[in-house]
């Protein structure tokens, strides 16, 4: 079950072809050779008949019957043995020695036909009497046997040639029906999030196939209807919210230049904060749309990777000091690179801002290391991720156990890992989670 569960469509139907057609023809065999032989047992029960009509017409004539008879089956000669011959009186004039009891057979004026083995042959004998005389005659079905079972070997020497053809014509017609569904495969394999343009070349006819294409064709369009749709919703509302979070901004910023303290001055440094955790979840959201939508440019700049890491490390180390973690830094010199650097900063910002964020509440360190590959890995102490989050943590919105973020006290909004992501992928590179396990956890972030 689980080798053709393996195989492809093709191979299965190949294999599935052949091995009813065998069946088939073994059965087809196994038939033609008992219709055959049958046939060939007709002939002989013939034989039998006009031969034993000769015998009897001859001993009530001559009261007498030669030793032997021969006699011919299908233009070939077929023994035939004269098992008893008894006169109206009684008298027996012949006797040949027969398995066969003389009480278990039947005389009859046309022949009473039966099958019986004898000296390890099989034999057709039949028992008939006239005008009082009594004979059985036998005759030899060993040349039957073997022409059927020489049939039987021609036809099992042609088995295996006959699988081979039914084989590749099922090949053949599998290739023909598999043929739409690689195309429908290759071109579904082509339609994701970014390209739901791709469209499945239709099939023409009202058959299963052409059916299919139509139906997945029409799906994709549903599919990318609904995506543009949210697209749009999520880009014209990204453009919307800025405007009045940016006046919402300076006004509060205003007051607060107005306001040196008090409840007033307090409160307004925490609007201030919930404006710009609002701004920054909105400029997520635009560049999430820009990139679902193909429209995320990247411009080709030269960078120096080392010092841009180490600019991001000064930021992020008075997060660390703020939170009493150990923060180390491993630059190697010379790294460069190509693309935005502001979106490069905001990345690597995003996992280091991460890694203090999770972290131990006391005692805990953030490593950051740039390789001479230019790829960043960031290590901290800290809560593991379980191996149910490994996957799921890059997803937007998605935010783990809050318990985690002891360091920080905020579980954040789930966005920073999935725009460093979406960042890294955009420089033709990507974000990974090396490993979890110890009580530390590390990323790895490249960019191209």
């Amino acid at each position: 079950m689980r080798l053709t569960r393996s195989l492809s469509f093709r191979a299965r139907l190949i294999l599935g072809s052949a091995l009813l057609s065998g069946v088939v023809l073994l059965v087809f065999i196994v038939a033609t050779a008992y219709m055959v032989f049958d046939n060939m047992t007709e002939e002989a029960d013939q034989e039998l008949r006009d031969q034993s009509a000769e015998i009897l017409t001859s001993a009530r004539a001559l009261d007498s019957i030669p030793d032997t008879e021969t006699a011919s089956i299908s233009a070939e000669l077929a023994e035939l043995r004269l098992i008893r011959l008894e006169s109206p009186s009684g008298e027996v004039l012949r006797d040949y020695p027969w398995p066969t009891a003389f009480g278990d057979v039947k005389f009859t004026p046309q022949g009473w036909l039966k099958t019986e083995k004898a000296e390890g042959r099989l034999w057709r004998v039949i028992s008939r009497n006239a005008g009082g005389w009594k004979l059985r005659l036998a005759i030899d079905l060993r040349e039957v046997e073997d022409e059927v079972m020489k049939m039987v070997r021609r036809y099992l020497r042609a088995l295996p040639v006959a699988l081979i053809l039914i084989a590749l014509g099922a090949w053949w017609v599998g290739n023909r029906v598999v043929r739409p569904v690689r195309a429908i495969i290759a071109t579904a394999e082509k339609i994701t999030a970014e390209g739901l343009g791709e469209r499945v070349e239709e099939v023409a006819g009202n058959d299963e196939i052409g059916r299919l294409t139509r139906v997945l064709n029409s799906m994709v369009a549903r599919l990318e209807s609904a995506f543009q749709q949210s697209r749009r919703f999520s880009s014209d509302a990204s453009h919307e919210l800025r405007t009045p979070l940016a006046v919402m901004q300076g006004k509060i910023e205003s007051e607060l230049q107005r306001s040196e303290s008090g409840a007033d001055h307090t409160l307004l440094v925490e609007l201030l904060d919930q404006v710009q955790n609002l701004k920054s979840i909105v400029d997520s959201l635009l560049m999430f749309s820009r990139s679902d939508s193909g429209n995320l440019q990247i411009p080709d700049e030269a960078i120096d990777l080392s010092a841009l890491v180490e600019d991001v490390c000064e930021d992020a180390a008075m997060l660390a000091e703020e939170s009493g973690l150990q923060f180390k830094v491993a630059v190697a010199r010379g790294v460069s690179g190509r693309g935005d650097g502001r979106l490069l900063k905001l990345a690597i910002f995003n996992l280091l801002q991460n890694a203090v964020k999770y972290n131990l509440p006391e005692g805990g360190q953030v490593h950051c290391e740039l390789g001479a590959d230019g790829t960043v890995k960031v290590l901290n102490t800290g809560p593991e991720i379980s191996g149910e989050d490994t996957e799921k943590i890059f997803d937007r919105f998605y935010r783990i156990d809050p318990s985690r973020s002891s360091a920080q006290g905020s579980a954040g909004f789930g966005l920073g890992l999935s725009l460093a992501r979406v960042i890294a992928q955009a420089h033709g590179g990507d974000l990974r989670l090396l490993r979890s396990h110890g009580g530390k956890t590390e990323f790895a972030i490249s960019f191209g």
